[in-house]
């Protein structure tokens, strides 16, 4: 029954259908988020549900992405996460090949009024985690959401990362705030596993 539940969602959960067409080059998009999907957990505001583990499938092309929760990794849906958890940042991740470079970069908005800053991967989630553990006293947590797959102007794609904001989740209890803490990070440590191996 669960299973079923959770292969349905992909079609009634408006978050889980992503529309891909209003990007000049859709099928770019979604190839470069079929490469780094598995380092995240993705949010819909909707259900109020978190998944750390589901599937995707580019579909019209690459006009649409679908992602479908994976049916034996129930107990790794979070629930009952309110919006006002996952917190919007500014920061981008896109792939280094646009700079002629290896691996993956990060546009940090260091200041309001500032344009993005540019770092690698690593360096930019060194100076994330730093600044994140001084002012919240947690570590850089990503999440994404419908919308976050975007493109720059010259088309190439780049993924708007989104903050979970664990310490405010006080719908979970404390196990399950920290399993979702953890979970968040090795799935994100996939990413920056794959990067150094790069350089």
């Amino acid at each position: 029954m669960m299973a079923a539940q959770l292969r349905q969602e992909s079609t009634y959960n408006p978050d889980l259908m992503w529309d891909l067409s209003h990007l000049a080059n859709s099928q770019l998009a979604s190839d470069f988020f079929l490469q780094i999907s598995h380092s995240f957990c993705i949010y819909s505001p909707a259900s109020h549900k978190l998944y750390s583990h589901f599937n995707v499938e580019s579909v019209d092309d690459g006009g649409r992405l679908m992602i479908e929760p994976t049916p034996c990794a129930y107990d790794n849906t979070y629930q009952f996460i309110t919006p006002n958890s996952i917190k919007n940042t500014g920061i981008i991740l896109y792939s280094g090949k646009y700079l002629h470079r290896n691996g993956y970069y990060l546009g940090i908005p260091i200041h309001k009024d500032e344009c993005l800053k540019h770092f690698s991967l690593t360096k930019g989630i060194e100076f994330l985690n730093q600044t994140f553990m001084e002012n919240t006293g947690a570590p850089f947590l990503p999440i994404i959401l419908k919308g976050d797959l975007q493109a720059f102007k010259t088309t190439a794609p780049y993924l708007h990362l989104h903050r979970a904001d664990i310490a405010s989740m006080q719908e979970l209890s404390a196990l399950d705030r920290g399993d979702l803490f953890n979970t968040i990070l090795d799935r994100f440590s996939l990413i920056i596993h794959a990067d150094k191996a790069q350089h």
